[in-house]
């Protein structure tokens, strides 16, 4: 949407799909080799359940993909120092979420998807996140360090919801995203071009 929204499946043509994919790949090609991604399996999905014939052509195969750069940006200890500033001004959830981000290293929507059942502290076996109830699923027990401690129980959230992180608009759900966050905040730490992911990354660098 909006450049294909509106058309039939079927009358999708390769020309559509290249006319799109150029439009976003001249400022984006990370995201137009997804939306290449995510169209080819739409088609491929479609001829498999029944709205398409199995002989339909998928026209967003053979298509060419985009060049993408490999990024190795991290934040380094200056970097770092102006982050924990910027964080101050920050409501208690918010500094809690991105410290638990840089922390733990665990995936974006596996800490969005955390639910309090999953925090297990003052346990027999010690302190840990059990990361196999989030949406991800994956088989995970990951060590709290006293720190981490701390930053879960400084969280309000946990006598009026299900989740570490609650979406503050959609009532029982948990937080989605924080691209918006992330960017008042990076803004006011002077990280301009810095991303979410980035700072996984500076996770695995410190590490």
């Amino acid at each position: 949407k909006p450049k294909l929204g509106k058309k039939n499946l079927a009358s999708i043509t390769r020309t559509d799909g290249t006319k799109l994919l150029n439009q976003i790949g001249k400022a984006a090609p990370k995201e137009a080799n997804r939306v290449l991604e995510l169209g080819r399996s739409m088609i491929n999905r479609a001829k498999k359940e029944g709205p398409l014939k199995r002989d339909h052509p998928n026209p967003f195969e053979e298509l060419n993909w985009f060049k993408e750069e490999s990024r190795t940006r991290y934040l380094d200890t200056h970097e770092l120092l102006r982050l924990k500033e910027a964080l101050e001004d920050e409501p208690v959830w918010v500094r809690a979420l991105i410290r638990m981000y840089l922390l733990s290293g665990l995936r974006k929507m596996e800490l969005l998807s955390l639910p309090w059942d999953a925090v297990r502290i003052n346990h027999p076996e010690g302190d840990h996140l059990d990361v196999s109830q989030t949406k991800n699923g994956r088989p995970l027990r990951l060590a709290l360090t006293p720190e981490m401690v701390s930053i879960l129980q400084s969280i309000p959230t946990r006598m009026h919801s299900p989740w570490v992180f609650p979406s503050p608009v959609r009532t029982g759900h948990h937080l989605a995203d924080f691209k918006r966050i992330w960017q008042r905040i990076r803004s006011n730490a002077k990280l301009e071009g810095v991303t979410v992911h980035d700072l996984r990354r500076t996770t695995g660098s410190v590490m």
